[in-house]
C-alpha cells in the first residue's frame, strides 16, 4: 500500500530499489545507505518512513553507518590542523590508511547492495515465472 504512493512519487528506479531494500533488510539496509550514499539523506529518511522501517532500525543503522565517515572526517580535520601548525608532524601513513579503509568500506557496502538487489531481482523473476502458468491456466478455462 505504501509502495503504491511511493512509486507514484518516486523520480526513478534507484529510489524504488532503495525503498525495497529498506523494507526487506531493515537495519542492514539502513547501515548500507548511510555508508554508501545512494540518495540524499532527506530522501532516505522519507523513504524509510514511507516503507514503515522500524524507528530503532533506522536510528541505529544511521548511527552505525555514519560513524566511519565521522571518524575519518575528524581525523582529517586533526591532520589539517597539525599541517597548518607544523607540516612535519603529519603522519602520511595514517592519512593513507584512513583513505584506504573508507574506500574499502564503501566498496564492500556497494557490493553488498548489488548482491541484495540481484537476489531481490531473482526472487521477483521467480515469482513472476511461477505466477505466469497459473494465469494462463485460468484464462484458458
Amino acid at each position: 500500500r505504501e509502495t503504491v504512493w511511493l512509486r507514484s512519487f518516486s523520480p526513478g528506479k534507484r529510489l524504488n530499489r532503495t525503498s525495497e531494500a529498506l523494507r526487506r533488510r531493515g537495519l542492514m539496509a539502513a547501515i548500507a545507505v548511510s555508508i554508501a550514499p545512494v540518495a540524499p539523506f532527506v530522501v532516505v529518511g522519507m523513504v524509510a518512513g514511507a516503507v514503515r522501517l522500524r524507528f530503532w532500525h533506522y536510528l541505529l543503522g544511521t548511527l552505525i553507518g555514519m560513524l566511519p565517515g565521522t571518524i575519518v572526517t575528524t581525523f582529517f580535520g586533526n591532520q589539517i590542523a597539525e599541517a597548518l601548525e607544523d607540516p612535519s608532524r603529519i603522519n602520511y601513513w595514517l592519512v593513507a590508511l584512513a583513505v584506504v579503509v573508507l574506500v574499502a568500506l564503501a566498496v564492500v557496502v556497494r557490493r553488498w547492495v548489488q548482491r541484495v538487489e540481484k537476489e531481490d531481482r531473482q526472487a521477483r523473476d521467480k515469482t513472476r515465472t511461477n505466477a505466469l502458468p497459473s494465469a494462463a491456466a485460468s484464462s484458458a478455462g
